[in-house]
């Protein structure tokens, strides 16, 4: 295959017919009609669309699908007392925060009718955008499958029993002289670690141990080592010119994922004015987003990351002329990129990032040596002032350890799910089982909470009243926009009952705490009232924090003589956590278990990720035959002690000799969405220098000769890009970009400007119409994040199907994000993604206007491509005509009868999408049913809500006053949405970008949607 032609599958690039065949299929499968014909015995007929009609009859058919997709009426009461704030059809939004241990985001919540259906970010943040989780935590809200109230040994009890019987098993507890631990999650809440702190006051032997399934005990303790504090540092990317990354997904799944990646993206949009851009050098095992998005991007297998980063560190330090690292392998990776890495990290001293995803204290303190041999700390970097991820692993051992020594007789448990995800679960739950007093705050009954003796279920965040702390001097209010759904309460509030303590209600608790500690430190208000009516308004708010001046302080020669030396040798496993699923705590949420991975565009599973190279010689599969659309071989994979059997998917990038499994899969009592999916690698972590590493060497594996069916989309809806001169996707190098800026996109301009070009409409004219709505897109800024279809999903209603629908290329995402490859598919070292939001174009020149019998699909006068969803009669002639495949079929009435079908199995289907479920639903959005096409409509619900503003307010609607779904969730602002026809727009000035092209433009479609060109920083074209 040319190296330089994009591909999206392996199936593809090795030339695999069942790949050629995808393409010229309208659809993966023909209608189902075939079951309800017969021939004259008695027996099916094989029976085409056509011929079904033709023999039944098409006004028969027509009227029987209609009749088939009338919706239930559902009889609303109306209000007695309306309250104040509350007017039917508004939404109310209500600044909040999002802080669960793992992500953090200041957020505003979108309420209709006191229930709210939608998460946004809170502009007064300063942050871009959220990620998917934090889209999908809305849906968590209204999971039937919560904890509906306390509970005693499984059973249901009231509070006010609970507080008895707790109560007196505390007491006792106390007088023993036992330790008492609360085990929790990271928690940013500084009210809340005030609570935990007064309780240790009050009872000495209360010990407060922090557990992260995902540990970064590594940093945390290099950071200590290094600057006498236990917090992550914070890296400001828009102040760095060379970043290099080892095995850091700090754009994916780091806890400030989004903000990194805002601040990444200041530098990374050339301009034909400024042709700069920051170069990203990243050495990795398997495939992440981060590495995706990199300039330059080599192999590297886990154990090798010390070796490679001691070698760094030699390199460096022999530019600075100071002491190296003895007894230190030479090693090198593909293009030389150490040596290059170096050398480019020299040449930005003071303005270069060095980052890794190690959880090996030693490593991450030579880290720490190299950030400190090129002046990063005060300049890019900020020493240790996040207070996300405080988890201790060697805590959490010492704690069990404790507890098998009899030494504990009250265990609290809150926010995590040690017997799923410790690596050592087992020796947990048997250590678990002789603590007198066990409770857990958790909102479910899941793997640990079943253990306990008392379960006492939180709030949901969207119910709750809360506070945080992320980094020094920023605060921000977490405040409840609905009555609590089931008879939960406050973890705190039960703490401060337990405790005796002189304030049990926790809003009241809050207060106090803030006008003692942080009301104090600000002076713009003088009234306390004032102070926090403001601070509940804004949500988030800044105050003058002292931030303590630290010096480096380690000595890395005398450390790194601890850090693992590897050659590399034999079979290693890495384990990761996915953009979706994360460390699996949200299993049960159905919009994330249908998230298709950004890298493998696989849902609904994880699966064993190989190299082409190891799939080929090692495992004997024959990648010609790798379609998407085939089944799967099954390997047993071994090591630490434990097995499991997955599917085999391959992914170029991949380094040789290595499988990547994504963690957060397998539960057993997640709930009906997440129960049996996947399995789970969890106990293949390592336990080395006192922290797991995520990964393990000494993996055996053994084929089963078993076939498994994963459901992977990204071939489900090719654009066929065979054809001369068609290349859906543009990429240049930026040597390339600054001699013609233009050049990746000349040869569509030359089709589009062409005469050939006839149409049997005339070309719209949009300009005295108001508006011409548009979209421009930014490839450059693109990671692939996927948190945009989350977002679509929850703002439009999107249903989930399930995994057998999605495999059955049924999914209904109305936005899609295309990965795309370039190179060897034999060679990892030479493979570049790319990935491509494609949604619909709204063409001016729309082809499926053109051929619906009904008219249903038609264009407005504001060159928007609208849906009549009653008119629509399922001949899916549309979706048929459409080149860029964005159009959905309803093949049930997933919101009705048939709703969030979740496959459990090849056999069991659950509804998991329950009565309390549908609260989240868009009242301003149609639910489609059975038998229509549905597609991106542009949040047309928000056009009119913007228009209608600003009608109300008397003015012209301003650039900006209306943003989609996907535009306003995005932390790289890679989706602009406005008016073509107001030039000052962004845009307007983004069409007539150098980079700007339209994909398929030389089909005359005129889409309404505009990609700018990807350019990458690769300097040996330079």
């Amino acid at each position: 295959m040319n190296q330089d032609k994009h591909w999206q599958s392996v199936g593809e690039a090795a030339g695999d017919p069942a790949v050629e065949q995808l393409k010229k299929n309208e659809f993966q499968e023909k209608l189902p009609f075939d079951a309800g014909v017969l021939t004259e015995e008695g027996g099916n007929v094989n029976a085409s669309r056509r011929d079904f009609l033709k023999m039944f009859g098409f006004s028969v058919s027509a009227a029987t699908l209609a009749a088939s997709c009338e919706i239930p009426v559902r009889k609303a009461i109306p209000y007695v007392i309306k309250p104040e704030e509350v007017t039917p059809g508004k939404a109310l939004h209500y600044a909040s925060t999002f802080s669960d241990g793992s992500d953090y985001c200041s957020v505003l919540v979108k309420t209709r009718e006191g229930r709210p259906i939608k998460i946004e970010v809170n502009d007064k943040s300063g942050a871009n955008g959220t990620n998917a989780r934090v889209q999908a935590s809305v849906l968590n809200l209204y999971d039937a499958e919560r904890l509906r109230g306390a509970k005693a040994m499984g059973e249901d009890i009231s509070w006010e029993e609970v507080d008895k019987k707790i109560g007196a098993d505390f007491k006792a507890v106390v007088e023993s002289g036992q330790e008492i631990v609360i085990l929790t999650a990271t928690i940013l809440s500084p009210s809340t670690r005030n609570i935990f702190a007064d309780f240790q006051a009050k009872y000495p032997t209360v010990k407060v141990v922090t557990y992260d399934a995902v540990s970064y005990s590594g940093m945390l303790e290099a950071n200590e080592a290094c600057f006498g504090v236990r917090n992550l540092s914070q890296y400001d990317f828009s102040k760095a010119k060379t970043i290099v990354g080892f095995a850091a997904d700090f754009l994916g799944t780091w806890p400030t994922g989004e903000e990194n990646t805002q601040a990444y993206m200041t530098m990374r949009r050339p301009t034909a004015k400024n042709p700069k851009m920051s170069r990203h050098i990243h050495f990795e095992a398997g495939m992440s987003l981060t590495g995706s998005n990199a300039d330059l991007r080599a192999t590297m297998k886990p154990s090798q990351e010390g070796m490679a980063i001691m070698n760094l560190y030699n390199n460096l330090a022999v530019l600075a002329g100071v002491e190296q690292i003895p007894n230190v392998p030479k090693i090198e990776f593909a293009g030389n990129s150490l040596g290059v890495a170096s050398k480019e990290l020299w040449e930005n001293k003071g303005e270069s990032l060095v980052l890794s995803g190690s959880n090996d204290t030693n490593i991450q303190i030579v880290v720490n040596g190299i950030n400190n041999l090129l002046g990063n700390y005060g300049n890019s970097i900020m020493v240790a002032e996040s207070a996300h991820r405080q988890g201790s692993d060697k805590a959490v051992n010492e704690l069990i350890d404790s507890i098998n020594s009899g030494n504990v007789g009250a265990l609290f448990i809150n926010n995590v799910n040690p017997s799923y995800s410790l690596p050592n679960a087992d020796k947990f739950n048997e250590a678990v089982k002789k603590v007198g007093l066990t409770v857990s705050f958790n909102e479910r009954m899941d793997e640990t909470t079943s253990m306990v003796k008392y379960a006492c279920p939180d709030h949901n965040y969207l119910e709750a009243w809360n506070d945080a702390s992320p980094v020094k001097g920023q605060y921000s209010i977490t405040q409840p926009t609905i009555q609590p759904i089931f008879k939960t309460r406050p973890m705190q509030e039960s703490l401060l009952k337990w405790s005796d303590a002189e304030v049990t209600n926790y809003y009241e608790y809050i207060q106090n705490y803030w006008q003692a500690n942080v009301f104090t430190k600000q002076s713009a208000e003088s009234n306390f009232q004032n102070f926090w009516d403001k601070a509940v308004h804004d949500g988030v708010m800044r105050v003058e924090d002292e931030i303590e001046s630290r010096e480096f302080s380690a000595n890395i020669v005398e450390i790194a003589s601890n850090v693992k030396l590897s050659n590399g040798d034999g079979l290693e496993l890495l384990l990761y956590e996915k953009m979706g699923m994360g460390d699996g705590r949200y299993s049960n949420n159905p919009f994330l278990q249908e998230l298709p991975d950004p890298i493998t565009r696989a849902t609904w599973d994880n699966y064993a990720c190989v190299s082409p190279k190891y799939a080929s010689e090692v495992l004997g599969i024959n990648i010609k035959t790798e379609a998407d659309i085939r089944e799967k071989d099954v390997i047993k994979i071994s090591a630490n002690g434990y097995s499991i059997e997955l599917p085999v998917l391959i992914q170029p990038g991949q380094a040789n000799n290595t499988i990547a499994i994504a963690l957060g899969y397998g539960r057993t009592h997640a709930g009906r969405a997440g129960n049996g999916v996947g399995q789970n690698a969890y106990p293949f972590l390592s336990m080395i220098n006192g922290t797991w590493q995520r990964y393990a060497t000494g993996v055996k594996v053994e084929k089963t000769g078993k076939k498994y069916k994963l459901a992977l989309i990204q071939t489900q809806y090719m654009l066929d890009g065979d054809l001369p001169d068609r290349t859906v996707l543009k990429d240049m190098s930026l040597a390339a970009y600054k001699k013609n800026p233009s050049g990746a996109v000349e040869k569509i301009k030359k089709y589009t400007e062409s005469d050939h070009f006839v149409a049997i409409y005339d070309k719209p004219d949009y300009r005295g119409n108001g508006h011409h709505w548009a979209m421009a897109v930014d490839l450059n800024a693109c990671t692939g994040c996927s948190a945009c279809v989350v977002a679509c999903n929850v703002e439009n209603n999107v249903p989930v199907v399930g995994k057998e629908e999605v495999a059955r290329a049924h999914e209904m995402h109305w936005i899609r994000i295309d990965r795309y490859y370039k190179g060897d598919v034999m060679d990892s070292d030479s493979i570049e993604s790319a990935y491509q939001p494609m949604m619909c174009q709204h063409c001016d020149n729309a082809p499926c206007e053109n051929v619906c019998p009904v008219a249903a699909t038609n264009h407005s006068s504001e060159g928007l491509n609208q849906m009549a969803y009653n008119r629509c009669i399922g001949t899916r002639y549309c979706a048929n005509n459409c080149p860029y495949k964005v159009r959905r079929f309803n093949w049930f009435d997933y919101m009705g009868a048939d709703s969030f079908y979740i496959y459990n199995n090849d056999t069991d289907k659950t509804d998991t999408y329950t009565e309390l479920g549908r609260m989240v639903l868009n009242p301003d959005v149609t639910v489609r049913s059975r038998g229509v096409i549905e597609k991106c409509s542009f949040c047309v619900q928000r056009i009119q809500e913007g228009k209608l503003n600003a009608k109300k307010e008397n003015r012209k609607l301003a650039d900006g006053d209306i943003k989609t779904a996907c535009m306003q969730v995005c932390s790289a602002n890679a989706i602009v949405f406005g008016d073509l026809n107001d030039p000052k727009s962004e845009v307007s000035k983004l069409y007539k970008n150098e980079r700007t092209y339209n994909v398929l433009e030389e089909m005359h479609t005129l889409p309404s949607v505009g990609y700018m060109a990807k350019v990458r920083n690769k300097k040996e074209n330079a």
